[in-house]
């Protein structure tokens, strides 16, 4: 009967024993569960964190760029305003007309720039006589000893000697080749002269003699 008793305790306190092991237990998963739910949180958090971060930079940068490219963008706009703005007024500028007086003391009106070319040119081309006008704004002054002057609705270019009286003969300002662009220049045979829409040559053949030609483009 005393060995029952002793075998009853011994079972008793064996099973406080593993009672409290298993609440021992127990509670050790429960802290290292809350130990992995705390680290899991806390990475969330850093991963957000720095998610966040990256936005905002990504946001910040391109944030800059679109204000550099307005900026660029308005530059250039501006820019071709202003080139746009000098362009018209040089345009106007040219169309703009002035009073000249001709050697018999009457007042014609002439582009500007022609004017300007007309006084330069006195001591070397003589005095104005008259002025006609033609297609595209386009003006001839004519001067002593058959010298004239061209506005070609950007700038004056003289047209003289035989290319001027093979152009004044073609029409002039409605000749097939149009206003002068540039002033006549010398070849090995002759004279040349570039017009608007072609060439006039004044040249010498082998035999030495000299006749016009009328080359169009």
């Amino acid at each position: 009967m005393k060995m029952k008793r002793t075998l009853a305790i011994a079972t008793t306190v064996a099973l406080g024993f593993g009672a409290v092991a298993c609440s021992d237990a127990e509670e050790a998963a429960k802290d290292a569960g809350a130990a992995v739910s705390e680290a899991a949180t806390d990475a969330t958090d850093k991963v957000s964190e720095v998610a966040t971060d990256a936005t905002d930079k990504a946001s910040e940068v391109a944030t800059d760029a679109t204000d550099k490219a307005s900026e660029v963008a308005t530059d250039a706009t501006d820019k071709a305003s202003d080139v746009a703005s000098d362009a018209k007024d040089a345009v106007e500028g040219d169309k703009e007309l002035v009073d000249v007086d001709t050697a018999a003391g009457e007042s014609v009106k002439v582009p500007s720039g022609l004017k300007d070319a007309i006084e330069d040119g006195k001591d070397s081309m003589g005095e104005l006589q008259n002025v006609s006008e033609g297609p595209d704004h386009t003006y001839l002054a004519t001067l002593e000893e058959g010298n004239m002057l061209v506005w070609n609705g950007e700038k004056a270019v003289p047209v003289v000697g035989k290319i001027g009286e093979t152009w004044l003969n073609d029409g002039g300002l409605e000749s097939q080749v149009g206003a002068p662009v540039s002033a006549e220049e010398t070849t090995d045979k002759g004279w040349t002269q570039e017009f608007k829409h072609g060439t006039i040559n004044w040249t010498a053949d082998d035999a030495g003699v000299f006749s016009p030609e009328i080359v169009t483009k």
